[in-house]
């Protein structure tokens, strides 16, 4: 491959940190659905978003106020980007615009349902990038792009108690209708979740109040320590809180 010609402005790639090509297996954290099969798919899709509404209707009935209240959007989200997971492989693969273009709201409307549901554990993501088609040996230029995310399940760590009950228990009656065979099988769906990823966003420390932990999870270290000191200026934050 030629190299860019001397004095020619090398440009960056446009690519988010932690994305993985997507021919890694780390971009391909999805597993199979139950057995595989239509019936087995659309039980866990109907038993994830019964879950979400009833924990979207709890968070608003307690007075929840914290980071990341649900909203009716995000279940539109969710509703239409399951319509893209494979029940036979678990792969699953959605851009924000798809999404948003389903339930009729904006690109950024797609990615803050994301973060939500992501937050509360309903669903995981992995960033991916590939290489561009039109790009000219020799030409300086961006040599990668942003691919859609990869997502995944890892609803049993991730989850909160009352969630996680709300789901297994419908799965399992979900599973009834299909059949009492189907019903017994309902343990084999614990190999859908990927409990590799890293931890939760919604993971809280010992000490910390949810609003920390979610900071605390933030990367960028200029990013994460201006939120903790922007929560301590405005009160919401203890002043022995630190960034990790």
């Amino acid at each position: 491959m030629m190299l860019p010609s001397v004095g020619a402005r090398l440009v960056r790639d446009p690519v988010m940190r932690c994305s993985y090509d997507v021919d890694d297996r780390r971009a391909k954290p999805g597993r199979k659905i139950g057995n595989g099969s239509a019936e087995h798919g659309g039980a866990f899709k109907s038993a994830l978003l019964a879950a979400a509404k009833r924990e979207l209707i709890r968070q608003h009935r307690e007075g929840y106020r914290d980071y990341g209240k649900l909203q009716w959007t995000d279940i539109a989200v969710l509703e239409r980007a399951l319509d893209f997971l494979r029940y036979d492989s678990g792969d699953f693969y959605v851009d924000y615009s798809t999404m948003a273009r389903r339930i009729g709201k904006d690109r950024k409307a797609a990615i803050r349902a994301i973060e939500r549901l992501e937050y509360w554990g309903f669903i995981s993501r992995v960033r991916r990038s590939e290489k561009r088609d039109d790009v000219i040996d020799g030409q300086p230029g961006p040599r990668r792009k942003q691919a859609p995310n990869a997502y995944y399940f890892d609803l049993r760590r991730r989850l909160s108690k009352a969630a996680w009950q709300d789901f297994w228990c419908t799965l399992k009656r979900n599973l009834a209708r299909i059949g009492q065979a189907a019903r017994n099988q309902a343990h084999i769906f614990l190999g859908v979740f990927n409990q590799k990823a890293a931890d939760s966003p919604r993971r809280v420390v010992q000490g910390q109040s949810e609003t920390e932990a979610s900071i605390a999870g933030i990367k960028c270290p200029i990013t994460r320590n201006l939120l903790l000191n922007l929560g301590r200026l405005n009160g919401h934050l203890g002043k022995g809180s630190a960034s990790p």
